[in-house]
């Protein structure tokens, strides 16, 4: 039944038109999948035998940045990292509590930059912190809040176009202001979807745009168009229990590839010739 329902996923989510492989993954509580969007049909696997050597391996929430996944699990503040090429090469990455007065075990979500820093949001305590991966230091970046209002996140966070939005308990989506974050702002209003929203997930939707979606507790994903801070109108129903998403995409980037420069030399000439 569960790999029927993931088939399911996989066939309403790329199959939409104008989706690029790439690498996408998902996960239910405590398992996680790769999805292999190159195969036709789509196919999926189960990754496991990662971070055997610790008892902390039921994932909760997850990022993907080049090669490495990050996870944690439910109502622990550690971070884990492992290579996806070599599951078994894990470590800890680094302990929210360090710098969120004991508050690093509500972390219930997880995203990346583009720099590959690893960002989360504390659930009752509205905080955004962020950690080096390389180093495992913390920085607590304040408490979050829009309009003299209190955020508490309820579960994910992604970047788009180099902004950071928060799935929050609320059931909105709110831009979350990296420099303050006591001053975001509401992007998408919870008014609508047709309940909570559990995670947030980027898709490339070419190689210079990615497509978003929300994913409802109910198990809908509805599209989003974060550029006119609404919903698409567009959305389907998955019969599993999916708390979150992770991809190539979801630190903003882009599959295609930039030209910053082009630079054009005289060849040279031989004045013998």
């Amino acid at each position: 039944m569960l790999a029927l329902r993931l088939l399911v996923f996989l066939f309403c989510l790329f199959g939409l038109p104008g989706l690029y492989a790439q690498r996408v993954f998902v996960n239910t509580f405590g398992q996680l999948y790769e999805i292999n969007t190159s195969t036709s049909p789509y196919t999926f696997r189960e990754i496991t035998g990662f971070c055997t050597q610790f008892t902390e391996t039921a994932v909760f929430s997850i990022a993907v940045h080049k090669n490495t996944m990050y996870y944690n699990t439910n109502g622990s503040s550690r971070v884990y990292g492992f290579s996806l090429d070599n599951p078994s090469q894990c470590r800890i990455i680094g302990d929210f509590n360090s710098m969120s007065g004991g508050g690093g075990n509500e972390a219930n979500s997880l995203t990346v930059d583009k720099d590959g820093t690893i960002y989360t949001a504390l659930f009752n305590r509205g905080m955004l912190m962020r950690m080096n991966p390389a180093t495992g230091v913390v920085e607590n970046l304040g408490p979050m809040a829009a309009g003299g209002v209190g955020i508490r996140s309820g579960g994910d966070l992604i970047f788009y176009k180099g902004a950071l939005y928060l799935a929050a308990l609320s059931g909105d989506i709110f831009e979350l202001n990296l420099n303050n974050p006591a001053e975001s702002k509401l992007a998408i209003s919870s008014t609508q979807f047709q309940t909570t929203i559990y995670g947030l997930i980027s898709v490339a939707k070419d190689c210079a745009n990615n497509s978003v979606f929300a994913i409802q507790a109910d198990g809908r994903f509805v599209e989003l168009d974060m550029d006119q801070k609404r919903t698409t109108g567009n959305s389907f129903f998955v019969p599993l229990s999916v708390f979150d998403g992770a991809s190539s995409v979801e630190d903003g980037n882009t599959l295609g590839v930039n030209i910053d420069s082009i630079v054009i030399k005289a060849p040279c000439l031989d004045p013998a010739a």
